[in-house]
């Protein structure tokens, strides 16, 4: 208890720091802030204008449609979406070669209007598929980067593949390069993504979620 008006705080254990920001004005306190957390990368001008994304365009067809129809509006649209179903069976750094055909082209078109283009992709890889046909998992696994059970075998849940999902540990710093690896492996697959969306990380049925932009390196 306190005679006054206090903050207390108590740890169970462990180092705790404790920073004061004493401003005075709101400006200090967030500039003297971010010298502690770091300071957010300065986005592109162009990330800053009208995007547009819906789950289940269904097709590069259906996709270009919709396009067509918000210029022809005369709405100044800077950035086309893709939602997960872009991909081969709902898998990561892949897209379906039938309904998403030419979608290389399609990403060059849009740069060469000034436009850009991002696919959703979520941190989420299948552990369902054959041996030998999807790289994402055997890799991860040859790393030894996927987030592990109480038995210290990857930890299999649900998300949005048709079958098991295993997820990066992110706390390993090798899961870092797996990522940026199998990014490089999908930008050979889809020339001119310089922007991709790593969409809401959800682990089986916990509903937190974060999203954010990843520039390409």
């Amino acid at each position: 208890m306190q005679p006054n008006p206090a903050i207390t705080l108590r740890s169970l254990g462990g180092i705790f720091d404790l920073f004061i920001i004493g401003g005075p004005k709101p400006s200090q306190i967030v500039e003297d802030f971010s010298k502690i957390v770091g300071k957010p990368f300065l986005p592109p001008f162009w990330s800053l204008g009208y995007h547009q994304c819906k789950f289940e365009y269904g097709s590069l067809k259906r996709t270009k449609e919709i396009l067509i129809q918000t210029q022809k509006a005369g709405i100044p649209i800077d950035v086309q979406w893709n939602d997960i179903d872009y991909m081969d069976d709902r898998k990561d750094f892949t897209f379906n070669p039938q309904t998403f055909s030419g979608l290389s082209d399609f990403v060059k078109e849009l740069h060469e209007k000034g436009m850009h283009y991002i696919p959703i992709i979520d941190p989420g890889i299948s552990s369902s598929e054959k041996p030998g046909t999807y790289r994402p998992y055997e890799r991860g696994l040859d790393m030894d980067i996927f987030i592990k059970n109480d038995s210290l075998l990857p930890f299999n849940g649900r998300v949005w593949t048709n079958g098991q999902t295993v997820w990066p540990d992110f706390t390993d710093p090798k899961s870092y390069d797996y990522w940026s690896e199998m990014f490089q492996d999908y930008h050979n697959q889809v020339l001119y993504l310089y922007f991709l969306s790593i969409g809401m990380i959800i682990y089986s049925t916990d509903c937190s979620s974060r999203s954010l932009l990843m520039e390409r390196g």
